[in-house]
């Protein structure tokens, strides 16, 4: 039998020719002639790039009975807190991975997301300081003190820290954002817009978008506006996406009306 380093370079042989399926089924196979921990990992994070969380997860679990080093806890943790929306879970695994390695940067990043997504706003910020002192040219740790300072209403300091970290990654549509949201609550509407339209060219989400249209109606501009707003219909939006929409379109179309009978 193939050692499990033979294995996975087979795999990743595989990989790059795009034959994901024929990656699984030896690592099927290998699991069958004998458990082992790594090839558990590497079918797991194969799964999770398939969009098959549920075989992700079992796989991620069946490896940590084996094995426990941090990284297949904090791969676990990264799927149950950001594909299946449980965030306590993941928190969980990486808060186990710091204990093993209490200067992984890779989990003070999670750890620090996911007391954002509970709302946990004091620890967030200490995880966040922490990276940020330990990691100053990581532009990620900026950001996530950014976001944490952002949540917390220090919209100042929140600017001057995802400032920094988009001139470290200028290729973060995330840092981007965040420092739109930020110049917004200081009603730095042109800043704002320039940055959300720069995330917009990076990387082009619903909530962006959503948040530019809201943004040129706040500068008075409904007909851009509304052009925003109809290529967001596109989208595969949620019912609530829907009404918010339409909302946005009948205040344009309320501005325009204003505008039209004024002339």
């Amino acid at each position: 039998m193939a050692s499990p380093e033979q294995i996975i370079d087979e795999c990743k042989e595989l990989d790059i020719k795009g034959d994901l399926g024929d990656a699984l089924k030896l690592l099927g196979n290998a699991l069958r002639e004998k458990p082992d921990a790594v090839l558990f990992y590497e079918r797991g994070f194969r799964y999770e790039d398939l969009g098959d969380y549920e075989s992700a997860l079992a796989d991620y679990s069946a490896a940590i009975q084996l094995q426990v080093p941090p990284k297949m806890l904090i791969a676990r943790g990264g799927l149950l807190c950001h594909c299946l929306n449980q965030p306590r879970s993941g928190l969980e695994d990486f808060e186990r991975a710091l204990d093993l390695s209490p200067q992984s940067v890779v989990a003070h990043k999670h750890i620090c997301l996911c007391y954002q997504l509970l709302d946990r706003k004091e620890e967030a910020l200490k995880h966040a300081m922490w990276l940020v002192n330990h990691e100053p040219d990581d532009a990620e740790a900026h950001l996530c003190l950014g976001q944490c300072l952002l949540a917390e209403s220090r919209f100042d300091i929140a600017i001057q820290e995802l400032q920094i970290a988009t001139r470290l990654d200028p290729s973060s549509s995330n840092a981007w954002s965040s420092l739109s949201r930020a110049f917004r609550k200081e009603h730095r509407l042109p800043e704002a817009l320039t940055c959300l339209r720069k995330s917009i060219e990076l990387k082009q989400s619903t909530s962006d978008l959503m948040s530019l249209a809201s943004l040129l109606l706040e500068l008075q501009e409904p007909e851009k506006a509304t052009e925003i707003l109809q290529s967001v219909r596109k989208f595969d939006l949620t019912e609530g996406q829907i009404l918010l929409v339409n909302g946005f379109l009948n205040m344009a179309q309320g501005m325009l009306g204003v505008e039209n009978s004024a002339s």
